[in-house]
């Protein structure tokens, strides 16, 4: 019975292992808020946005520098801006805040300023919902258990 076991465990024990993978989370804001985020061929969303890479030792330097696909952020204007960046995992082993400034040599920036400030304003009044529904639903349970 205990040779039917051994090889078992070991099967359990590497895909364990192999399922360790880490992994980092870019919070990425611009300013104005409300830029397009691009990355790997996907869109993630507008800004600001959180972002989670999953990467192993090939794609970390001798510097314990993570070098990053490339990010692109579009603002509603039609300004954009590329980065490829790179994270120091020696400071920022679990996550990591990235901002952006909108490039000023691109003209219109008085739209984009205008939808970022609409943009924060909304997310503004979702959270302030969102907790509303929260304290709601927690006093409908609290009512339920009396």
């Amino acid at each position: 019975m205990n040779r039917g076991i051994a090889p078992l465990m070991l099967v359990i024990g590497t895909l364990a292992l192999a399922s360790c993978t880490p992994t980092l989370n870019i919070r990425l804001v611009t300013i104005p808020e409300g830029a397009g985020v691009y990355s790997e061929g996907k869109y993630w969303g507008r800004s600001p946005v959180s972002l989670e890479y999953e990467y192993d030792d090939t794609s970390v330097d001798e510097d314990n520098l993570l070098l990053l696909p490339p990010i692109t952020l579009k603002w509603i204007s039609g300004a954009t801006l590329i980065d490829t960046p790179d994270v120091d995992l020696n400071q920022f082993r679990r996550g990591v805040r990235i901002t952006y400034e909108r490039p000023d040599s691109i003209p219109n920036a008085a739209i984009d300023a205008e939808f970022g400030a609409q943009s924060e304003t909304n997310r503004i009044l979702r959270e302030g919902l969102n907790a509303v529904i929260n304290e709601q639903q927690n006093l409908k349970r609290a009512v339920e258990k009396d």
